[in-house]
């Protein structure tokens, strides 16, 4: 006489058995299927920062940063501000004579960054590498957005901020061609 396939598979085990498998079933689906729902509940508290990316013209302000001491004598009036975000962290680039590179974050509406001049002074008075040190606000209420705050040269207490604002590039009226 044939065998006949059992369709259920833990027909024929003992009661100690099929509880120890039934255990193991649950363990493996059920640990991972609430480990999901906690990572989504912990999910929806989460924000994701404002979006900064791109090109802000600065506005006014940057080039009294060249009057400092220990400033910097060659400050562009049309500087613009490369700024390329991911999550909290950007990489901060100033292209037009200021030559610099800068890392920061934003927590909230508020970016920081370190700004070390390629350039530096060689003024009297003026001790080693200065930094620069760039507090700016998100100010989203308006349109186009702006950024505004201060730029500080770090170690120099005579030295005070300079405000700055910027606007996105896209946004800065073009001159009409004459």
């Amino acid at each position: 006489m044939s065998k006949v396939r059992q369709s259920f598979p833990l027909r024929g085990l003992d009661v100690h058995n099929k509880f120890q498998v039934s255990a193991g079933l649950c363990f493996t689906l059920g640990l991972p299927i609430a480990a999901l729902v906690g990572v989504l509940k912990h999910g929806k508290t989460l924000t994701a920062p404002k979006s900064v990316d791109g090109s802000w013209q600065i506005q006014s302000g940057w080039n009294e940063l060249g009057a400092l001491p220990c400033g910097t004598a060659s400050t562009p009036e049309d500087a613009v501000l490369n700024i390329s975000q991911s999550g909290k962290n950007f990489e901060l680039t100033l292209p037009n004579g200021f030559h610099t590179q800068a890392f920061g974050s934003i927590d909230g509406k508020t970016l920081n960054a370190t700004l070390s001049p390629a350039l530096q002074p060689k003024l009297a008075g003026c001790s080693g590498e200065k930094a620069f040190t760039l507090v700016a606000s998100l100010n989203t209420d308006v349109r186009p957005r702006t950024l505004s705050g201060t730029v500080a040269v770090d170690g120099c207490p005579t030295c005070s901020p300079i405000a700055f604002v910027a606007v996105p590039q896209r946004a800065v009226a073009k001159k009409p061609a004459h």
